[in-house]
């Protein structure tokens, strides 16, 4: 399972400069360059297995951690105690420091006093590079038995402590994997390369971020690399011929859907407690869901949301007919400067342009697709599709560009009875697209569909740190996720459109699961309910990637296209093209 947060660093936003360096980041800065970029820049924290199962680690040692004793009798009694517990005769206890001088701050996890001396501890979850192995960093040798991040990290601690007036020369580092101890000696030259990682680490914080790694073991296990993407971007930069496949097709969590009218949603420890009219209460374990749409009438307790978006899981508020209304989340990303370059792009005709017309083209060619694979539409409409595709290409602004995009939809909703069965009473009731309202069931699961789609389009926007109101295609006007808009073009077909094909022909839905009236037509309760199951299960099929070659569920997909818009904003990527299949 992975889960998006934002990290609670106050003295790394962009506008202090990183003035003052965390203990942490020059870890981070010493293990991947980039990876320190995302976390400490753009304020980015993608949480995996390693990452949960540390922080419980940590909980549960300032658990057992006993309490600090009142008398010297209690103390022997204590020491006995916690020399059960840890590896250290003394209770540690934690140490907020922070030097100007150094230009250092941060957390000491753990401290013990040996001999009249402050000796920091750091916890490590994973193991011990092996003793023999040579350990070295700039050329520099170092301690064997210790990572060169860990290293700098512990060495760090003891000069803030000298620096706050404590006396101290060394420092402990436990790797809990592998039951092991080194001891950190502060000397001279690894004082002066603690200085050298301080200086670049603040650097790099001023600087663009810096290319991925190539064919890095560290990509493997890393956290971000979903956010990173290490081998999609090396392979659009033609770094390298074919990427490893290093990120999982699809994520553990699934989407809470709250669709009964008069539901309330509670907090219930490391559960949601969902209780429903008439009906027996249910539990939720919080991670088994990555996200949760409320649909209608639906009570929300302020415990509840405030702990989902503190986890990185957007709630989305819509319409009982699907309608996106909005989405509540955690604070957006400190990656300020990536909103900057998507609003320069949209005021930039050229640019904006560009984008607009590799949306139009991938979702023209994905229409097209979808009818050639039915095998029953005339050659003559595959070729206006066709030609609408080279025509985009050539437009010379987002109108003409939109014209030949509705010409396309012309074309495409004409013929798309064809894809559904010829018993069906769906089937002849249809006669092009029409919304706003539906005016028949093809119609009405269409609109709802694209709703759906927009609201997981704007969570991808958001979880990238767009703003997602500002588009390059669509008219940015009040109350409409333009980019989101723009972003699911290219899933129109994919996603949605093939959806309501399974459904008509499969009888999944039938005529009786919709609502007529004169004012349109709408699915029923029990129509919704079929329609959202469906859109799941679409949505965690996975797919081949036509240009990174390995297989990845819908909604990661639309994440995935949300970054790779985001690297060429940046400037990394030196062009956008849309999801396109063959």
């Amino acid at each position: 399972m992975s889960e998006l947060r934002l990290q609670d660093n106050s003295s790394v936003l962009a506008g202090d400069s990183l003035e003052l360096v965390p203990l942490r980041a020059l870890n981070e800065f010493v293990y991947c360059p980039r990876l320190h970029h995302l976390m400490y820049v753009q304020g980015i924290f993608v949480q995996n297995a390693d990452t949960i199962e540390g922080a419980a680690q940590h909980r549960r040692a300032e658990k057992r951690r006993p309490k600090r004793p009142r008398t010297r009798k209690q103390s022997e009694e204590k020491e006995d105690e916690a020399e059960a517990v840890s590896p250290w005769p003394v209770p540690p206890a934690e140490l907020y420091l922070g030097s100007p001088v150094l230009g250092l701050v941060g957390k000491l996890d753990a401290m013990r006093i040996e001999d009249g001396r402050h000796v920091p501890v750091e916890y490590k979850r994973g193991a011990a590079p092996a003793p023999d192995r040579t350990i070295e960093l700039e050329g520099q040798p170092l301690c064997p038995g210790a990572w060169p991040g860990d290293q700098i990290q512990v060495a760090a601690q003891v000069m803030l402590l000298e620096a706050n007036g404590y006396s101290s020369s060394y420092g402990l580092l436990h790797y809990r994997a592998s039951h092991s101890t080194v001891r950190i000696a502060l000397d001279e030259p690894l004082r002066a390369l603690v200085r050298i990682v301080a200086e670049r680490t603040r650097a790099g914080a001023l600087a663009p971020m810096p290319q991925p790694l190539i064919d890095s073991p560290k990509c493997v296990r890393c956290s971000l690399n979903t956010v990173c993407l290490p081998e999609e971007t090396n392979t659009l930069l033609k770094r390298i011929e074919e990427p490893r496949r290093i990120v999982p097709g699809r994520d553990d969590g699934g989407c809470l859907y709250l669709v009964t009218q008069g539901a309330r949603v509670g907090l219930d420890g490391e559960a949601l407690r969902i209780t429903l009219p008439d009906l027996p209460e249910e539990r939720v374990l919080l991670k088994d869901v990555a996200s949760v749409v409320v649909m209608g009438n639906v009570q929300v307790t302020t415990q509840a949301l405030v702990t989902l978006m503190e986890a990185g899981r957007p709630v989305t508020y819509t319409t009982r007919t699907g309608r996106l209304l909005g989405t509540a989340c955690g604070l957006t990303g400190k990656n300020v400067a990536l909103r900057r370059q998507q609003l320069l792009a949209a005021e930039k005709h050229e640019a904006a342009l560009a984008i607009a017309r590799g949306i139009v083209q991938s979702k023209i060619s994905n229409q097209r697709t979808l009818l050639r694979r039915s095998g029953r539409v005339a050659e003559a409409a595959l070729e206006e599709l066709t030609s609408a595709v080279s025509a985009a290409a050539r437009s010379p602004d987002v109108a003409s560009l939109l014209g030949e995009e509705g010409r396309a939809a012309h074309v495409y909703f004409r013929e798309f009875p064809s894809l559904l069965q010829e018993e069906t009473r769906m089937r002849s009731e249809m006669d092009g697209r029409n919304r706003r309202p539906p005016r028949d069931p093809v119609n009405a699961m269409l609109s709802f569909g694209y709703a759906l789609l927009a609201k997981d389009a704007a969570t991808a926007c958001a979880a990238t740190g767009f703003d997602p109101m500002i588009g390059f295609l669509h008219a940015m006007r009040a109350g409409r996720p333009a980019l989101a808009l723009d972003l699911m073009e290219a899933f129109r077909p994919l996603v949605v459109d093939s959806i309501v094909v399974r459904c008509v022909n499969t009888r999944a839905v039938t005529p009786e699961s919709f609502h007529r009236s004169q004012a349109g037509v709408i699915l029923s309760a029990p129509g919704r309910l079929a329609f959202l199951k469906a859109y799941e299960q679409r949505m965690d099929e996975l797919i081949t990637n036509p240009v990174f070659g390995y297989r990845m569920r819908y909604r990661r997909m639309l994440e995935l296209e949300a970054r790779l818009l985001a690297r060429h904003l940046e400037g990394e990527l030196p062009a956008y093209r849309p999801l396109t299949t063959r």
